[in-house]
This record gives structure tokens, C-alpha cells and sequence, in this order.
């Protein structure tokens, strides 16, 4: 939807879990857990990445970071000094 309080409502008025596309490319690897951690925010049941996992330096990782935001409640930034070692480089 583009924006967070927008995706709350649509994951308000559905009965099935939503979650959201991946996003584009990012040199930044905090960008998808960031985006990982606002789905979960506004009541989304995860994400759905590609390229951002698979192009990551260490995919593994990555989706250990994305799994610890998205079921744990980690936040990005801690997720990328748990998994990803400091900010997380690509």
C-alpha cells in the first residue's frame, strides 16, 4: 500500500494473514528488516523477499535477521548486530 497506516487497514478489514512484497533493491541491509519490523507493526505476518536475501553477502544470515524481526520482535538494529555482524554490510 505505500505506507503504514494504510497496510493496518487493509490487515484490519481481511481475515487471511497479509503480508508484504519484499521492496526494492537496497545496498542498505537494514532496509528490509526495517521493512520487516513496520509489516509486523501494523499487524502484517511477515514479508516476502527475494533479492534482498538472495544478493546479501551471507543470505543464511539475513534470513535469520528478517526471522528474529519478524517472530522474535528484535529490532532491526539489533537483528543486524545478532545476525548480520555490526550494521550488517552486504
Amino acid at each position: 500500500t505505500g505506507d503504514a497506516d494504510s497496510f493496518a487497514r487493509v490487515v484490519g478489514a481481511v481475515r487471511a494473514p497479509v503480508i508484504t512484497a519484499g521492496g526494492p533493491p537496497s545496498d542498505d541491509p537494514l532496509a528490509p528488516l526495517r521493512q520487516a519490523a513496520g509489516t509486523v507493526e501494523a499487524g502484517g505476518a511477515g514479508v516476502a523477499c527475494g533479492r534482498n536475501v538472495f544478493q546479501h553477502r551471507d543470505p543464511e544470515a539475513m534470513t535469520r535477521a528478517l526471522a528474529s524481526v519478524i517472530f522474535d520482535g528484535t529490532s532491526p538494529e539489533e537483528a543486524a548486530r545478532e545476525h548480520l555482524g555490526g550494521t550488517g554490510g552486504i
